[in-house]
């Protein structure tokens, strides 16, 4: 349950984050999948890939009362490594 007062928190994934920030992209890939729309698809993400990213300080974090409520990039490219 969430409050008022609770502030959303943004930080930089760290490498212990990992276990959080892919269960996020996969169920973001569902509702896609679900909703008929262009992008990810389930399974598809590589746990690898995700981990670099968060190496490279590009993955980031967004909590509401200490809860993961979702994750981001922000990167110069998309291109693979």
């Amino acid at each position: 349950m969430t409050h008022a007062f609770d502030r959303l928190e943004v930080r930089k994934a760290r490498t212990a984050d990992l276990g959080t920030v892919l269960p996020i992209l996969e169920d973001a890939a569902r509702r896609m999948v679900r909703q008929r729309l262009p992008g990810w698809t389930p399974g598809a993400l590589s746990r690898r890939r995700i981990a670099e990213i968060i190496d490279r300080g590009e993955m980031y974090l967004a909590l509401l009362a200490d809860q993961a409520v979702g994750t981001f990039a922000l990167q110069w490219s998309d291109q693979e490594t």
